[in-house]
């Protein structure tokens, strides 16, 4: 019986082989510490090169049966297959954002160049709402919705009755290209070449309190210094509102208003460059 066997295993081998010659059949054969029963010619099977293979064999079936296992999952799971005929559920619809308007500017002030009452009836924002949209239709704007024939932002009635006119952010029709700040009406004909006897003639003191804290209080919302504080007849060319509007008194109060409230600043906005910068210039020696 011929063996064939490398110098690492010749102890192992010429035991084997004559266990092998002794008893024809079965031996054990001892390594260090481990029994083992071979059959005749069957020896090369427990050599260290032997089991190497064998445990790298084992390695491959086990991957390969993991890989067959994943698989087997990820096509038997319905959960993971797509249907051709689901359909998927459409995504709600978000809010719309809502949209960013300019603050105003600055301030323009007027008078109705009416008097108090006409024909009996008192005039107020609600009035002059009625009567914009009769005599100027075309002046009208839709803001947000609602449509808004009344030019002004804010009426102050003879007893110091602030009404709201237009929203603060929709554009007036009170002052040719001057729409964009807010306008205030003070009820009243203060002009004495036009109207010498409608009354009120002068601003009442209510009113005259009323224009000093609106308008304090739109300068510190919106950033407005009092130098944004101007008259129609600065704006454009009229007399409005009129020789008897008391605007120097109105403008040293705004000015005093000013100097201890920094938020009637305006806000200086930055300009960001999108210029790549370039590499820092070498001081010259």
């Amino acid at each position: 019986m011929s063996l064939q066997y490398n110098r690492e295993d010749a102890g192992l081998a010429r035991a084997c082989e004559k266990a092998a010659k002794r008893d024809g059949i079965m031996q054990e054969v001892g390594e260090p510490g481990v029994g083992k029963r071979v059959r005749r010619g069957e020896w090369r099977r427990y050599t260290p090169k032997a089991r190497k293979r064998r445990r790298r064999l084992r390695r491959r079936i086990t991957l390969i049966l993991g890989i067959a296992a994943l698989i087997a999952i990820a096509v038997g799971v319905p959960s993971l297959r797509r249907s051709p005929h689901a359909q998927v559920p459409p995504a709600p619809p978000s809010a719309p954002l809502p949209l960013a308007y300019p603050d105003p500017p600055g301030i323009v002030l007027h008078h109705s160049d009416t008097p108090a009452r006409v024909d009996g009836v008192p005039l107020n924002a609600a009035t002059l709402e009625r009567i914009y949209a009769e005599w100027h239709p075309g002046w009208a704007t839709e803001f947000e919705g609602k449509t808004y024939h009344i030019p002004y932002h804010y009426v102050i009635l003879p007893d110091g009755t602030i009404q709201k006119g237009r929203p603060d952010h929709c554009p007036g029709a009170h002052a040719r290209t001057h729409n964009d700040w807010i306008g205030i009406c003070v009820i009243g004909a203060f002009s004495a070449r036009s109207n010498p006897h409608w009354r009120p003639s002068v601003p009442t003191a209510a009113q005259v309190r009323s224009i000093i804290s609106l308008c304090e209080r739109l300068m510190s919302e919106y950033h407005i210094p009092p130098e944004m504080v101007k008259r129609h007849r600065d704006v454009n060319l009229t007399w409005c509102p009129g020789g008897r509007f008391p605007y120097a008194q109105i403008m040293a109060e705004l000015r005093q208003y000013a100097a201890s409230h920094p938020e009637t600043h305006p806000v200086v906005r930055r300009i960001v460059s999108l210029a790549k910068p370039g590499p820092p210039a070498r001081r010259q020696r």
